[in-house]
């Protein structure tokens, strides 16, 4: 667009240029003169400004496409971290009553998942997406606690407890299972590829070396 309201500025003023030139013919030579160096500074300014907004646009397009590549990189730890998590290995097992519940109790947060949600660098659709699954993963520390509430505060002599234990469970173990299609279907259309295990650097050290590094410049 630029280009392109350069090249046209450039053509009119060349031609009003000419047309005055023209017409103008009979002028005296200090007023030739004086003209001449009219349009020269009104062209000088004109390429600056255009130059000025170029340059400007090209430093913001920059800018935004560094940011996305940061988040790009920060959503895919934060979700293959969530994933990790989230998977059937960490569950345990609650007894009660000699009823035994298997369930994965721990909290997740999504910090990176709003923020890039909000961030502005990404489409609507991808944006919306963010923030249901950010939504889901605090809809599941929310059952998760409410979970924990009901084991802490009910009786054993309760005759209802099973039941309310056995849906809080399910409840917890839907959403776990929703997150985990979410994460893999955010994956996908951010084109990230979701890690198994946690990466360890070259020096055998893992996240614990990089922080010391960071921490030591």
């Amino acid at each position: 667009m630029i280009k392109v309201v350069l090249t046209i500025t450039i053509i009119v003023v060349i031609v009003y240029s000419y047309a005055i030139a023209n017409y103008f013919n009979c002028l005296p030579q200090h007023l030739w003169n004086w003209l001449s160096s009219l349009i020269a500074t009104f062209v000088s300014v004109l390429l600056a400004v255009i130059v000025g907004i170029t340059l400007f646009n090209y430093s913001q397009d920059k800018t935004k496409i560094n940011d996305r590549k940061t988040y790009l990189s920060l959503l895919q730890s934060e979700l293959s971290d969530t994933n990790r998590i989230l998977s059937d290995s960490g569950k345990m097992n609650i007894n009660i009553n000699n009823n035994t519940y298997p369930v994965l109790v721990t909290y997740i947060q999504p910090i990176v998942l709003e923020d890039a949600a909000r961030s502005g660098l990404f489409n609507e659709v991808i944006s919306e997406n963010l923030l249901h699954l950010a939504r889901k993963m605090k809809m599941f520390n929310l059952m998760t606690n409410f979970l924990l509430n009901i084991i802490a505060s009910g009786r054993a002599s309760d005759p209802n407890l099973p039941n309310h234990i056995s849906n809080a469970v399910q409840n917890v173990e839907g959403t776990r299972k929703g997150i985990i299609e979410g994460i893999e279907h955010m994956a996908k259309q951010l084109k990230i590829n979701l890690s198994s295990s946690i990466n360890v650097d070259k020096e055998g050290q893992g996240v614990s070396n990089m922080i010391k590094k960071n921490n030591e410049k």
